[in-house]
């Protein structure tokens, strides 16, 4: 069965991303409208989006693993070579995030609130 876990509204309307209950995979679906969306968390890109560069935004910022604890967050190599943890580690305020890293939901919702982004969770 897959859950859905946070809702992104770009440009191009809703993206919804979900967990399998197995945690053996993960996906997303759309382009939805907003009355077939069912995930808790949902995020407003398109603030955003509305400034002079948006792609720049897009491009720094790491890529949302909903497979990672959602407190953690993995470097590119992290557990490949250096003995680390596929699951990577708990992220620390301040630490830095690069465009090769994955995240967790947590870490990847304040990157987006801290770029402009509108979080709400439902319920």
């Amino acid at each position: 069965m897959d859950i859905p876990v946070v809702a992104i509204l770009g440009n191009v309307g809703w993206h919804e991303y979900c967990r399998n209950t197995s945690g053996s995979y993960t996906y997303s679906r759309g382009p939805l409208e907003e009355h077939e969306v069912t995930a808790p968390i949902r995020v407003d890109l398109r603030p955003e989006l509305d400034c002079p560069n948006p792609i720049a935004k897009i491009w720094q910022r790491p890529s949302l693993d909903l497979n990672l604890p959602d407190d953690n967050i993995r470097g590119l190599f992290e557990g490949a070579s250096d003995g680390g943890s596929t699951k990577g580690h708990p992220w620390v305020e301040g630490e830095e995030l690069r465009s090769t890293d994955s995240v967790g939901l947590n870490v990847y919702l304040r990157v987006l609130q801290a770029q402009g982004a509108i979080v709400e969770r439902q319920g």
